[in-house]
Parts: structure tokens; C-alpha cells; sequence
């Protein structure tokens, strides 16, 4: 509706003229979910576990992209249903670039980093986020869907990319 639209719009707005200490960008509160989900689980060394989960949680989402690439053979469509079609994906990377079976953004941890760690909330690097939350969790997600990802490393400006390169002989069940 209309007025659910203009609230949705304020709180959007509130968001993005926030600017102590940081200047907040709309994305702020699912990082800082996924900050204090990934320290929850290192701190009790539960990385595998984590990662489980997100596979059980997100299955019916996987093998209907599985689903889609094997009546397709399509690299792109594991893509298209792996992070374009996902609010949280689309919201968390918002400076995403496609390209054929490719996927391109900023990471968007650093930021939320560097005052979270400092205030003692997080003992998180980037690049631990990175390694868990895209590395292992994304490649989590191609075992069920059957296919192999690359993933980079963060570069120097911040860009990770992730490409589906090919098929795997047998995706997990």
C-alpha cells in the first residue's frame, strides 16, 4: 500500500542522513546481523555448523536453482538463483555487477568493521568474514546446486568476484 510505502521510504531516508559515526548506507543492520552471527559461531567454533545451517535454511532455495540449471545447463541461471533473486544478496551487495556466470561487488564488511571492532563487539577481520560468510558459504551452496565456483580474494579495492566455471560430477543431497 501507499503508506506502507512512504514508512519504508522514511525509515530508508533515516538510514542514509545518519551520519555519526559513519555515514550509514542501507545495508547497515543486515551486515552487523551477519557480523554478530559470524562471531557467535567462531566464538564457539562453530564455523561448520554455521555454514550447515545456512544450507538446511536455504535448501528449498538451492534445489530449485539446482533444479533450473540442470534443465538449462545454464552457468548463468546458478547465478541468477544464487544471489541475483535473493533480497538478501541484492541488499547486501549494492554495487553489483553481472556478467555471463559472474557476479562483482565491493564487500561490504569493512565499514561496519572498523567501528564494531574498535567499540569491542567484533574481533572479526574482513578477510575472515570474506572466507566464511562468501567462500565457504557460497561454495556450501554450489555443492548442492553442482557446480564450481571461483572465488576471489578481496581485491586491493575491495571488489570480490564469484563465476560459475563448471559442473560438479555429483551435487550433494
Amino acid at each position: 500500500s501507499s503508506a506502507a510505502s512512504d514508512v519504508y521510504k522514511r525509515q530508508v531516508l533515516k538510514s542514509l542522513n545518519e551520519t555519526k559515526p559513519y555515514q550509514h548506507d542501507i545495508n547497515d543492520a543486515l551486515i552487523k546481523m551477519i557480523l554478530t552471527t559470524i562471531q557467535f559461531a567462531k566464538n564457539n567454533d562453530m564455523i561448520d555448523e554455521l555454514i550447515e545451517n545456512e544450507v538446511q535454511v536455504t535448501l528449498p532455495m538451492l534445489e530449485r536453482v539446482r533444479y533450473n540449471y540442470q534443465r538449462s545447463g545454464e552457468l548463468e541461471d546458478v547465478m541468477v538463483g544464487m544471489i541475483d533473486r535473493t533480497a538478501c544478496a541484492y541488499q547486501l551487495f549494492l554495487d553489483k555487477e553481472n556478467s555471463e556466470a559472474e557476479r562483482r561487488w565491493t564487500s561490504p564488511f569493512g565499514l561496519i568493521l572498523e567501528h564494531t571492532v574498535r567499540l569491542g563487539q567484533h574481533d572479526l577481520t574482513e578477510k575472515e568474514v570474506h572466507d566464511i560468510w562468501i567462500k565457504k558459504r557460497f561454495n556450501a551452496f554450489a555443492e548442492v546446486i553442482g557446480v564450481e565456483l571461483e572465488i576471489s580474494d578481496i581485491g586491493e579495492d575491495g571488489m570480490v568476484s564469484i563465476k560459475a566455471v563448471k559442473p560438479i560430477s555429483m551435487a550433494r543431497q
